[in-house]
């Protein structure tokens, strides 16, 4: 039961660690972007949600 309750909070160190980098690459991305489309990318999820 213990290594099921370790093995768990690994899996969420990992998750958190994997959105933590995932966001540092969106922000450098957005960086790295005019603002045309950085406005642009910011509407891509209601557009493609619709």
């Amino acid at each position: 039961m213990i290594r099921r309750d370790v093995l768990y909070l690994y899996i969420e160190t990992l998750k958190q660690r994997l959105d933590a980098i995932n966001q540092l690459r969106v922000d450098r991305a957005l960086a790295a972007m005019k603002p045309a489309f950085q406005r642009v990318y910011s509407l891509l999820p209601t557009l493609l949600h619709h």
